[in-house]
């Protein structure tokens, strides 16, 4: 009987997010606003003269010394693993990702339970609103509020 009740109020509110699910939604605006960060970076020159945030000298800052041809690692990883630890495009990169992907893998972590309490027909709206569009429409509309706050011509 507690079973069939709380099927039928997930039922109703298969639009509705769950608290796991509301702790995930910083994640994707995390990601929105490093994707902003790194899209400025990459495309518009932000940072110009900075040497962490300016993608014509922050590049350098992996080579021991790039200016007289030593393109050896600046320190262990600066080339490869460590490479977000070295300029700011690679930073905001790293955050995008992971923050992401983290909000993706913990909703989608007990998915098989979750869809058991609602009809079939309203899996698809579950996964498709709660799992995805959400998700999406949240890291979209923080990239676009930043982006533009940068002021960026």
């Amino acid at each position: 009987m507690l079973l069939k009740a709380a099927q039928v109020q997930a039922q109703e509110r298969w639009w509705k997010p769950t608290k796991k699910e509301w702790l995930t939604y910083p994640l994707f605006a995390l990601s929105g606003t490093a994707k902003a960060y790194h899209e400025a970076t990459a495309h518009y020159k932000l940072g110009k003269g900075n040497e962490f945030v300016d993608i014509t000298l922050s590049f350098t800052r992996k080579y021991k010394d790039f200016a007289h041809g030593d393109f050896r690692a600046k320190y262990f990883g600066s080339k490869t693993f460590l490479v977000w630890t070295t300029d700011f495009l690679h930073l905001t990169s790293m955050i995008d990702v992971t923050s992401f992907g983290t909000g993706v893998a913990i909703n989608f972590a007990d998915i098989k339970q979750e869809l058991k309490l609602y009809p079939k027909r309203q899996r698809w709206l579950v996964i498709g609103t709660r799992k995805i569009a959400y998700p999406m429409l949240i890291r979209a509309l923080i990239f676009e509020g930043i982006f533009k706050s940068l002021n960026i011509k």
